[in-house]
């Protein structure tokens, strides 16, 4: 197969369904990643991160590795979701996930501030000896992920999925659950759905589509709840 001539929606369908495949990620690599990083350096920009050139350097690299990750992760997911109005709907695909993941780096940056205005692990432990040097980092448990946090994750997957194929009905319930799906997993709002992932309805068609499927969501755990007691 002669990758280079492959269209961009064909080379991104085989790099969603072949995620080992070696040569195709070569190619998206070489197709898009220029694309990627211009994308996050403008995210970046518009929110003031660049100021600080030697601590930018460090936070743009994981950035940028933090937008492959959402791609391949979860069995390349946010790929196999991508709809293709266009050979070129795909840079406005990846426009979306680069905002994203600049977006979401600046929410974990202001949790952890906020938590550190709260307390200093580093802080002794009140009524420590002081030769005891036992600061507040070595009794408050660690929040990091358990070793099962991923199985479980999966497993929260899973579930929604089957619930997702249970409770969506209709002609249109493919379109309907990636659409719940996009704003779900990926993240993204009504408008960005609406404007960029060729989705021919209305921003508000597409918030009520998600409000109608997280209330039958609730609806249908919480009757499995009354019919367990």
């Amino acid at each position: 197969m002669d990758l280079q001539n492959l269209p961009n929606t064909q080379l991104i369908r085989l790099c969603a369904e072949s995620p080992d495949h070696r040569q195709a990620w070569l190619l998206f690599h070489q197709r898009f990643d220029r694309s990627i990083r211009l994308f996050i350096l403008r995210e970046c920009k518009r929110k003031d991160l660049t100021a600080n050139r030697s601590q930018f350097e460090e936070i743009f690299s994981d950035l940028v590795q933090d937008v492959y990750l959402k791609l391949v992760q979860k069995n390349c997911k946010a790929l196999r979701n991508y709809k293709a109005s266009t050979e070129d709907s795909i840079y406005k695909y990846l426009a979306i996930i680069a905002r994203n993941a600049v977006r979401g780096y600046l929410t974990k940056v202001g949790a952890k501030k906020r938590r550190a205005k709260l307390i200093s692990l580093e802080a002794p432990v009140a009524g420590a000896q002081e030769n005891d040097k036992l600061r507040m980092i070595d009794v408050v448990p660690d929040s990091g992920p358990s070793p099962d946090a991923s199985l479980e994750a999966e497993s929260e997957r899973q579930e929604l999925d089957l619930l997702l194929e249970q409770i969506v009905t209709g002609a249109s319930k493919e379109r309907d659950i990636l659409i719940y799906k996009l704003h779900h997993d990926e993240e993204f709002s009504p408008e960005q759905i609406t404007e960029q992932c060729g989705i021919a309805l209305s921003e508000k068609r597409i918030r009520n589509i998600i409000t109608e499927i997280k209330q039958k969501i609730i609806e249908t755990r919480q009757s499995a709840k009354s019919k367990a007691f």
